[in-house]
């Protein structure tokens, strides 16, 4: 008997219908009905009113056509963002990043962009908020930044993104966060067929996993460790 838990072909296909057509731009004007800007006054009055007027139309106002692209679909966030980042609006800023927008996966801002493939966009917003934040935060930033320009095959940009956030997260003594950064480096190892190197880097993520006892982390450390033997064809070590 198969289980009732996975989804059909024709379910797949209508949650991915229903994504397509999804009004997104519901979550903005919940998120401008609750946008409260009269504490920041660190901007000229004729700036903070110009900038607020356009926040106000891109969220609430903004409709793209129903056969938009998806970058125009997310382009009232996206404008408002950068509208917030103007007044120096910057925790308003990082909440519209991680807004869950009103489709059927709600999905965040950065994570509709990752999965449409706007990895630019990703950067700028990501990039743009890197000094305004707290440290914990911009460690966690500069380590999506090196996932990204990984997959864009930057590999020696994402290697420095992943050094500067490891290096922030220990010195903000957060072992939580110091795995994936350690994956990162890990991963790009792997590419130079340097398996020590490559291994040690692992290895070093695998003992903060379960000092933590972060049995996700864990269990993508070993199965990147595996993938890291297997591309070298020592196949006997990965299945050990």
């Amino acid at each position: 008997m198969k289980s009732n838990t996975h989804l059909s072909k024709a379910q797949v296909h209508e949650v991915l219908s229903s994504e397509a057509h999804a009004d997104i731009t519901v979550s903005g004007k919940e998120f401008l009905s609750n946008l409260n800007l009269d504490k920041y006054n660190n901007t000229s009055k004729s700036k903070k009113r110009a900038n607020w007027r356009a926040i106000k139309n891109w969220l609430g106002k903004y409709r793209p056509l129903s056969e938009s692209s998806n970058l125009e679909r997310i382009r009232g966030y996206l404008e408002a963002f950068h509208h917030l980042c103007e007044i120096e609006a910057w925790e308003e800023s990082r909440s519209l990043l991680d807004l869950p927008l009103s489709s059927p996966l709600h999905e965040t801002l950065v994570q509709h962009l990752h999965t449409w493939n706007y990895y630019q966009q990703e950067i700028t917003l990501y990039t743009r908020l890197l000094d305004h934040c707290d440290s914990i935060t911009s460690s966690f930033y500069m380590n999506q930044l090196g996932f990204i320009y990984m997959i864009l095959g930057q590999e020696e940009r994402a290697l420095t993104f992943f050094k500067r956030s490891l290096i922030t997260s220990q010195r903000e003594g957060s072992v939580q966060w110091q795995g994936l950064p350690l994956i990162g480096i890990g991963l790009i190892h792997s590419d130079s067929a340097d398996l020590n190197k490559t291994i040690s880097t692992l290895d070093k993520s695998l003992v903060l996993a379960q000092s933590t006892k972060n049995l996700t982390m864990e269990a993508l450390i070993l199965g990147v460790i595996g993938v890291t033997y297997l591309g070298i064809q020592n196949q006997d070590r990965a299945n050990e």
